[in-house]
């Protein structure tokens, strides 16, 4: 027979991933807990076992997201997850960042074709005949 390929586990947790999903995790408990819902009848009506169920309000990373949506569903928090990166303030600054930069470049390539000169960047066209 041939030789079976060790796998390396992958870790699943990121440095600020445990954190933030065990805090998670005790706001969806806290949640639960408030509309006096057991965790055996949230499992049930999200159609997990309370075992899972435990894992996601204990921050546990290997729990599907699909499993978190369908809580905050039967929680009536879905509306919640909407919010989650609806105004990614990083990202538009990249973004705008990105975009003036792109316009300076190509406002500096116009000029200079206006001005008769080539890209700096641009080789000089090959001359036939000559080496």
């Amino acid at each position: 027979m041939g030789m079976v390929k060790q796998i390396t586990p992958v870790s699943l947790e990121h440095p600020a991933a445990s954190p933030a999903l065990q805090a998670l995790g005790k706001r969806l408990r806290a949640a639960r807990r408030r509309r006096k819902i057991t965790q055996e009848a949230m499992a049930r009506r999200v159609g997990v076992s309370t075992p899972t169920l435990s894992k996601l309000e204990s921050g546990v990373p290997t729990i599907c997201l699909a499993t978190m949506i369908r809580v905050l569903a039967e929680l009536n928090l879905l509306d919640d997850l909407d919010k989650l990166v609806a105004d990614d303030r990083p990202g538009q600054e990249i973004q705008a960042a990105s975009d003036k930069l792109k316009r300076e470049v190509l406002d500096a390539q116009i000029a200079a074709l206006w001005a008769g000169e080539r890209h700096p960047r641009a080789a000089a066209p090959p001359v036939r005949g000559k080496q």
